[in-house]
Formats: structure tokens, sequence, C-alpha cells
């Protein structure tokens, strides 16, 4: 089980400098503590900001993973060579890699999302293409969707 260290209430925008820095939110360094902090590949196109312990033991199950898998090797692979340690700054800010940014897509803005024990970073741009939910009955829907899916996760545990 994932320790909660964030909320997940709400997005906050912020914009890279001309040096690829951006400001981190300082209460998720708060939560973070000193803990080495790497950015990673997300699963929607985003990126991750997580402590080493998160990135360990989300991605613990690679370890032994079937070296002659070639799909799971070339996923692996990707995993590794965009998951990058990151320090930061005074000012709470932390450099996206130029290599990174690039291959996500990242202009000058981007959007944090807290998720419990880690940090989403998303691309501006897809993070306003991705459909919003309006409307009393639709956000009930969604609601009642997302129950289901934690039921049968839970049921899978």
């Amino acid at each position: 089980m994932s320790e909660i260290k964030f909320a997940p209430i709400g997005s906050q925008r912020y914009t890279l400098d001309d040096k690829n820095r951006v400001r981190v939110p300082a209460e998720i360094f708060a939560k973070f503590s000193d803990e080495e902090v790497v950015i990673a590949p997300g699963v929607q196109g985003n990126l991750s900001l997580m402590t080493r312990t998160a990135f360990d033991r989300k991605f613990a199950a690679l370890a032994d993973a079937d070296y002659f898998d070639i799909e799971l090797q070339s996923r692996y692979t990707f995993l590794a060579s965009c998951s990058k340690s990151v320090e930061r700054d005074t000012q709470n800010r932390i450099v996206i890699p130029q290599d990174i940014k690039d291959a996500f897509g990242i202009a000058r803005e981007v959007v944090f999302v807290a998720k419990f024990d880690f940090v989403e970073i998303w691309p501006a741009e897809l993070f306003d293409s991705k459909p919003v939910i309006t409307g009393a009955e639709a956000i009930s829907k969604a609601m009642q969707n997302l129950g289901e899916l934690l039921r049968a996760h839970a049921s899978r545990q």
C-alpha cells in the first residue's frame, strides 16, 4: 500500500523559464522531505515526480522482468532512459532536462496534479485537451465509474 502524501485536490499551472526550470509548489517538497526526487514517464503522456522510495516501489516488478520479453524490455528501456534524479534549488525549482522536455512535448507551461504518493507534471497543451466532465449527472456517473474501478482493483489485491 502506498503512503498517502498528497490529497488529490486541484491542479496548479507553472511556466518554465529559459533554463527549463519550473517552480514546484513548496508543499510538494515539504512532503518529499529530504529524499531524492525522481522525474519519470507517467502513463498518460505526462511525467511523474516522486521520491526514490516511491519510484523503486512502483517499478520493483521490473527487476524480475523476463529478459527475453522484447516488448517489456523495450518499455523498461524507455522508462530507464527517461527517468532522472532531479535536484531542487533554493527557490524550489527543478530543471526538466531538455531531452525529456522534447520527448513529452513540453513547451513553456506545465500543470502539476498531486496524486497520493507522486505528482503528475503535464504539458499544459495535453492537460487542456483532456475531456472535461461537466453537469451534475455526468459527474455523478464518472464518480460511480471510479467507484466501480476501485472496487474491482481492491478485489484483485
